[in-house]
């Protein structure tokens, strides 16, 4: 069996356009791009955590009212 390597330029050569990102130089890196990016995944995260922890502690400050109004009202 033959690879693409192993053919001339003949009639069974063919050719990758570019838009398959198929091409012989590397990408030129975007530094501030990519920090950029990971900048704002790292954001997203802390605030996702930060709601988390927000809502934990209003499901806290509502569950010791909850229990001290059960209390309250039993022995009166």
């Amino acid at each position: 069996m033959r690879g693409i390597g192993d053919m001339a330029w003949g009639r069974s050569f063919v050719p990758m356009p570019s838009f398959y990102g198929v091409t012989d130089i590397p990408r030129k890196p975007n530094y501030d791009f990519e920090r950029r990016e990971r900048e704002k995944t790292k954001a997203a995260e802390s605030a996702k955590k930060a709601q988390a922890k927000a809502e934990k502690k209003m499901a806290a400050q509502e569950a010791p009212d909850a229990n001290a109004t059960d209390d309250g009202a039993a022995s009166g």
